[in-house]
């Protein structure tokens, strides 16, 4: 199954290419999702420069939701969160694949065009070197992002510490871009219920109090 978000588009080729993959000899037997190379405004230039003898293929610890094809025998069998509602699913789910040894391939010959509405939105650049798009995303969307980075930096702090760090890091983030953001007070409001829920195990939609 492939699947997309509406903000995407495959690049040439993409669908054929990664179709002839899974149905050749080479495809991995135990790869749960194959993925293209996501090609995005805010990300700088990430095409590996084949002149240089970069491989077609590698393997990778984790890939978005849009552009992923899916191994429906590993899907049926781990299933995406549905309690998170929105936001991180897609992360969380690479993380199980990981875990229980299956294996995520990217074909680096191919790409996928992402959030490819964030024409009308500005790029800024933290302190961290990390980017975002200012007004794209709701205090609703803030919400969702820092209540599911949390549970997974707690959820996986036994089973994998090194990653559970990178899901900590990403969540103590979160403020930080807010400050640069527009709507801040409805942002920090949104984030405290976030912590607040999280505290509570709570999941699923936000009632937005």
């Amino acid at each position: 199954m492939l699947t997309f978000d509406q903000d995407s588009s495959a690049g040439q080729g993409m669908v054929s290419a990664m179709r002839e993959y899974v149905e050749s000899q080479f495809c991995d037997a135990n790869a749960a999702i194959v993925v293209p190379f996501v090609k995005e405004p805010a990300a700088p230039s990430n095409e590996f420069n084949f002149q240089n003898g970069a491989p077609a293929v590698s393997y990778v610890l984790s890939a978005i939701q849009s552009g992923s094809l899916h191994r429906l025998s590993t899907l049926n069998k781990l299933r995406l969160r549905g309690d998170f509602f929105v936001d991180y699913e897609d992360l969380e789910y690479c993380e199980r694949v990981i875990l229980n040894g299956y294996h995520i391939v990217r074909l680096n010959r191919v790409n996928l065009r992402h959030q490819q509405d964030t024409g009308d939105f500005a790029i800024r650049k933290l302190e961290n070197g990390t980017y975002f798009y200012v007004g794209k995303f709701s205090p609703a969307r803030y919400y969702y992002i820092y209540r599911n980075l949390l549970y997974m930096a707690k959820f996986f702090a036994q089973k994998d510490p090194q990653k559970a760090k990178q899901f900590r890091m990403s969540a103590d983030e979160v403020p930080e871009r807010i400050k640069n953001d527009v709507n801040k007070e409805a942002n920090k409001f949104a984030i405290a219920c976030a912590k607040r829920d999280f505290e509570n195990g709570v999941l699923g939609e936000w009632n937005g109090k």
